[in-house]
């Protein structure tokens, strides 16, 4: 079943291929620059060639000389962003989701000090994340888990 659309202007159309039909555009290429951060008007009206084949927007209308530029303004690869963007997502939760876990996490440690990820403060406390999340499992305290530096053991030489 086809879900009644409308562009810019607020004409109605029974379908996104109808109203691309009627925008003379291909429908993928609507779709693609949607993706891309543009906005529905720019994306109906904007002419084929107007812009660079790898130039792209986010979505508060910065514009990128590449995919990959933009990825990496956000601290993104280029594949997570093209991923995301495949799986559904809008380019604003794209692009401002976090990393790992896809969403932002904010915490503290055991001072109360706030961190805008778990990665940010297992940096700040000279430990892998890895690591703080395995002593937490196993039961440590928060404190205890942060302030233990890593025993590194030597490998022995064959």
């Amino acid at each position: 079943m086809r879900k009644e659309c409308s562009d810019h202007l607020g004409n109605k159309f029974k379908s996104k291929l109808e109203r691309a039909r009627f925008y003379k555009k291909p429908h993928s290429a609507i779709n693609y620059r949607l993706n891309s951060g543009y906005t529905l008007e720019e994306a109906l009206t904007i002419k084929a060639g107007k812009l660079s084949k790898n130039e792209c927007k986010d979505h508060l209308g910065n514009v990128y000389e590449s995919y990959t530029a933009r990825a990496a303004a956000y601290g993104l690869t280029r594949a997570r962003v093209a991923w995301r963007l495949r799986s559904g997502m809008s380019i604003k939760d794209a692009l401002t989701l976090g990393f790992r876990y896809n969403i932002v996490k904010e915490c503290a440690d055991h001072l109360g000090n706030k961190y805008h990820s778990y990665e940010a403060r297992a940096r700040a406390y000279g430990i892998s994340n890895a690591v703080i999340r395995y002593r937490l499992k196993a039961g440590w305290s928060l404190e205890k888990a942060l302030l233990t530096q890593p025993v590194h053991k030597k490998r022995k030489a064959k």
